[in-house]
């Protein structure tokens, strides 16, 4: 169990990896970001941070907004 926590824990730093690149680099603030999604600014960095997992349709709202499919954020994930 602890290997499938650890594992969900890695995913969700690479998802906001992901977030946080993109915002970056459309040099949009998390304040913006997060007011598209519907949370604070602390909330997103979070998320960024893989502190917090988003929930699929927060992650759709993200993919839509940077012009991506939601697949951008799973692509070369390892198991």
């Amino acid at each position: 169990m602890a290997n499938k926590k650890r594992q969900i824990a890695e995913i969700d730093k690479v998802i906001g990896m992901r977030i946080y690149k993109l915002r970056k680099a459309g040099k949009i603030s998390a304040t913006k970001l997060g007011e598209v999604i519907g949370v604070t600014e602390p909330q997103l960095r979070k998320y960024e941070k893989g502190i917090s997992q988003l929930t699929i349709n927060k992650l759709n709202f993200i993919a839509k907004f940077f012009d991506k499919k939601i697949s951008y954020f799973f692509i070369e994930i390892e198991d």
